[in-house]
């Protein structure tokens, strides 16, 4: 598990979890489809996480490939309850 702030890119995010050992490497992995946010594919290697990407308001699911999954833990100063 990971903890994120608001305004996060998918590459440092992946770099954060340890799925990836290089913002470089990131970028390819998701240029080749590898990678999921909440079970959707994600090949935008620019992508920023949304309020969307949340689940429960709190947590969203990353992975790369088939068996290399993290969770993010978002704080609670980005929750809906501010």
């Amino acid at each position: 598990m990971v903890e994120m702030e608001k305004g996060a890119d998918l590459m440092q995010a992946l770099v954060d979890a340890e799925l990836q050992p290089s913002r470089g490497q990131a970028r390819k992995t998701i240029a080749s489809n590898a990678v999921t946010i909440n079970g959707e594919k994600q090949s935008d290697p620019e992508y920023i996480f949304n309020d969307e990407d949340r689940l429960f308001g709190r947590y969203t699911l990353l992975r790369r490939g088939k068996k290399n999954y993290c969770l993010i833990c978002w704080n609670k100063a980005l929750s809906n309850r501010e």
